[in-house]
């Protein structure tokens, strides 16, 4: 028996052959029963038995011929024929695609919204010594470690009836205070210091760098140098919160004090001298130290530390010794006033916590710093020769004449020399 093409009749049995169907096209899940379109099918040639199907799967659909009519195979038994209904396609939003977290905020909850899909939510850091990711349902829990950048790349699976979705990502920044002090920034530091939190942290002694760029004076400074945590929340009742800090140490660790080309001469120069004539009179207030050298020194640092150094207050003793017809003023309570400086000097109390040349009133403002009091070494030395120990400059006036000023001795011993000597130079301030 030879068979030709489609409803072309067998001239030998007189039945007309042809094809046997097959699904037209595709079906993808909708959620609805549904049943596919069929190449061929005539339902005058034929007869279908077929259930609608919602869910993905393969399904067969029975087809039998209707008398004079035969498969091109020549036969006239039914036929089962498969049909299929492909997964959808489906996607999910996010509440947040980024995030920052600090110190006070160290979490971010951000919800999964899914379309389609059941699939289990999961979510991933590309770095966790900065941040982590936990997931719980469709809520995503970000939690900062340190401070850095981390990319959380959140999946949802796909289920029966759905594909997988397009994996989306969270961008995260973090700034987390450490209690390392060094891995902080300055706006970090200043954050917690305000607070009053920074002993939760850090302690005398701690360092952190800082480069130093710029004329002070008539130095050149351009070097990177150590900040020394002094103490936190010193002096709390009249100074506040704060951490207060001294510069410092040099690269080595080596107490320093920065020297100019006019250390130990005297002069009326710009150089690292209390004032430029041999008086103390004005005290600190007034003193060409707290008003040229001090300020040239803060516009040597890094904007990002002088937009967080806090001005601070300082009692010292403003007026200066005076003589007068009765004799010296020594010691005149009503001479210790308070200034608000960002750089200042330490006085002799804040160091030695105890009083020797200084106003004795000074001492009733003041509290010795607790890295000294800790029993930490009073000598420094020159910042461009660590071998040499150096005379530094304390804001104290010595109360007992008109031209002097406290000072810290080579060997770590309470001094005091002419106001316009130029001497080691230990700049202070408070975050």
């Amino acid at each position: 028996m030879a068979w030709g093409n489609l409803n072309i009749p067998d001239t030998e049995s007189g039945y007309y052959n042809m094809n046997i169907p097959s699904q037209s096209g595709t079906l993808t899940y909708t959620g609805a029963n549904q049943t596919p379109a069929w190449n061929y099918y005539d339902a005058n040639k034929m007869t279908i038995a077929v259930t609608a199907q919602k869910n993905v799967g393969t399904y067969t659909a029975t087809f039998t011929p209707i008398d004079p009519y035969i498969w091109i195979d020549g036969t006239l038994t039914p036929k089962e024929v498969s049909w299929t209904i492909a997964k959808a396609n489906s996607s999910f939003t996010l509440s947040a695609t980024s995030a920052s977290l600090t110190s006070s905020a160290l979490n971010k909850e951000i919800t999964v919204t899914k379309t389609g899909t059941t699939g289990a939510v999961t979510a991933s850091s590309s770095n966790t010594d900065v941040a982590t990711v936990a997931v719980s349902g469709n809520k995503i829990t970000i939690t900062a470690v340190k401070t850095g950048s981390a990319t959380i790349t959140v999946k949802v699976a796909g289920d029966s009836n759905y594909n997988a979705p397009a994996n989306k990502t969270i961008a995260v920044t973090c700034k987390v205070v450490s209690a390392t002090l060094s891995e902080n920034t300055p706006a970090q530091i200043k954050e917690i210091a305000d607070s009053g939190q920074g002993g939760n942290y850090w302690k005398p002694g701690d360092t952190i760098d800082i480069l130093i760029k710029g004329t002070v004076g008539k130095l050149s400074i351009n070097g990177t140098y150590k900040a020394v945590i002094l103490g936190i929340n010193h002096n709390k009742s009249i100074e506040g919160n704060g951490v207060h800090f001294i510069i410092g140490k040099n690269s080595y660790g080596r107490d320093i004090a920065f020297c100019d080309s006019d250390y130990e001469l005297t002069g009326s120069s710009a150089a690292f001298r209390m004032n430029t004539a041999a008086s103390n009179v004005g005290g600190w207030e007034n003193s060409h130290m707290r008003k040229t050298i001090c300020s040239a020194f803060l516009s040597a640092l890094p904007t990002e530390w002088q937009n967080a150094i806090s001005a601070c207050t300082k009692y010292s003793d403003n007026t200066g010794c005076k003589i007068t017809t009765s004799g010296i003023e020594s010691s005149t309570a009503s001479n210790v006033t308070s200034t608000s400086d960002k750089i200042f000097l330490l006085s002799e109390f804040e160091v030695f916590g105890a009083r020797k040349f200084a106003n004795s009133a000074e001492k009733d403002k003041q509290a010795q710093y607790e890295y000294y009091k800790n029993g930490n070494r009073k000598e420094r030395y020159r910042h461009d020769d660590a071998s040499t120990d150096v005379f530094w400059w304390l804001r104290s006036v010595r109360s007992d004449t008109t031209n002097q000023f406290c000072a810290v001795g080579r060997s770590g011993e309470a001094y005091n020399s002419s106001a316009f000597d130029s001497y080691g130079f230990a700049p202070a301030f408070k975050l």
